[in-house]
């Protein structure tokens, strides 16, 4: 699980893993959204939010302009 103050490193990945949480650069307005992304087929991705109070979005693997993986996740440790 995520919190809001994570710092998520990622790295390109033009074919992640089914279920994987990626960055997704959309091409429409180069909007950019934190998901799992899941193939639907040969050419659809259902991107799941993390955030369960967010619906899923259905897109055409063309609809992506860039996608990276996350690989670590930066957390501050609360002291005291």
């Amino acid at each position: 699980a995520y919190s809001e103050s994570d710092i998520v490193i990622s790295e390109p990945a033009p074919e992640p893993a089914d279920g994987a949480d990626c960055i997704v650069r959309l091409v429409e307005n180069g909007a950019t959204t934190f998901r799992r992304v899941y193939r639907e087929g040969a050419t659809i991705v259902r991107l799941q939010p993390v955030n369960s109070r967010h619906p899923p979005r259905i897109v055409d693997r063309a609809d992506i302009a860039r996608l990276w993986v996350a690989v670590r996740i930066v957390r501050e440790i609360a002291v005291g």
